[in-house]
């Protein structure tokens, strides 16, 4: 954004729970805006306590702009039969997902059930070899998590609240069928 009316430097878009669509001055239109991930030597960090660590304060998170769209129509037609398509692409910009928020929470997602990597059920409890490890994780002196959380119930592993804001944040890149069409012209 170059400039929004005078006195402000930032207009909310949209906001809800701990995520924000902004347009702020200096930044691109369409900021989402939220807590992000806390990095030790490009890997996710988690606490003392195996759960992932957060930024304080809101960060830019991501984009709702995509780099570019297009679509692509095209016919192929024969002896009068026609075939028509529109294949649609849009590559870049950012969703924040409130079905994974909830899903994973409510423990729909597939994620959110199964074996961990000991081969023990997840919603075991953890001194019986259970719960589930963030993996590719690292305490913030940079060795290797080894930390199992409970993931059995409401709360745990999988609660947005023991989560940043940018773990519902995700590519929006597409590429879809639009339209699809075949007809036939009689001859005359």
């Amino acid at each position: 954004m170059i400039k929004l009316f005078e006195g402000v430097d930032n207009l909310l878009i949209y906001s809800a729970w701990d995520v924000s669509i902004n347009a702020t001055v200096g930044e691109p239109y369409g900021t989402i805006r939220g807590t992000d991930f806390i990095y030790t030597n490009g890997k996710k960090t988690v606490d003392e306590n195996g759960y992932y660590m957060r930024t304080a304060t809101d960060t830019v998170i991501g984009n709702i702009q995509p780099d570019w769209n297009m679509g692509i129509p095209t016919t192929f037609s024969w002896r009068g039969l026609s075939l028509y398509l529109l294949v649609d692409i849009q590559k870049g910009g950012d969703i924040y997902s409130v079905s994974t928020k909830y899903g994973q929470v409510t423990g729909l997602y597939a994620e959110t059930a199964g074996e961990n990597d000991r081969g023990v059920e997840m919603r075991d409890p953890v001194d019986e070899g259970g719960g589930y490890k963030f993996p590719e994780t690292v305490f913030e002196d940079g060795t290797p998590n080894d930390i199992y959380v409970p993931a059995y119930r409401w709360g745990r592993a999988f609660y947005y609240n023991n989560s940043p804001t940018a773990r519902y944040v995700f590519d929006a890149s597409y590429v879809k069928l639009r339209e699809l069409s075949i007809s036939y012209s009689l001859p005359s």
